[in-house]
Formats: C-alpha cells, sequence, structure tokens
C-alpha cells in the first residue's frame, strides 16, 4: 500500500473509499485496527492490509456474514 508505516484518518478514507466520518466510526467500534497517541489514531499499514484480507476471506468461505461492502455502506 504504502512505504509509511501509520496512516492518518484522511489516508485511510481514500484507500478505502470511504468517507473520514465512516473510518471514525468503524475505529470507535474498535473494527480497524489501530494506535491512539492522545486523541489522533493511527493506523499502521500492515494491519489495515490484514484487516483488508482477512475481511475478503470471511466473505469468500462464510455466506452467513453479511458482505464487508453491505457493513461499511450501512
Amino acid at each position: 500500500m504504502s512505504d509509511n508505516p501509520l496512516l492518518t484518518v484522511p489516508e485511510v478514507a481514500k484507500r478505502l473509499r470511504l468517507s473520514p466520518n465512516k473510518v471514525y466510526e468503524l475505529l470507535h467500534a474498535g473494527q480497524i485496527p489501530h494506535i491512539r497517541p492522545g486523541r489522533k489514531f493511527l493506523i499502521p499499514t500492515q494491519a489495515l492490509e490484514r484487516w483488508i484480507e482477512t475481511a475478503a476471506q470471511i466473505e469468500d468461505t462464510n455466506t452467513d456474514v453479511i458482505p464487508l461492502s453491505r457493513r461499511l455502506v450501512g
């Protein structure tokens, strides 16, 4: 994804094609791995990549799970 080991919320929003508000919602829900030095959210690039891969694998193998794309939109 990037050479930068830590991403900001706007960077993650752009990569996931979501609004920053939706990314904050996912962060507060504990769905996206992150670190929080103070009030700022930082998302490790490798953790985000693993999160995306895991979510895609869950969609492929479990038909009982609501697809990630529907969860992110709703």
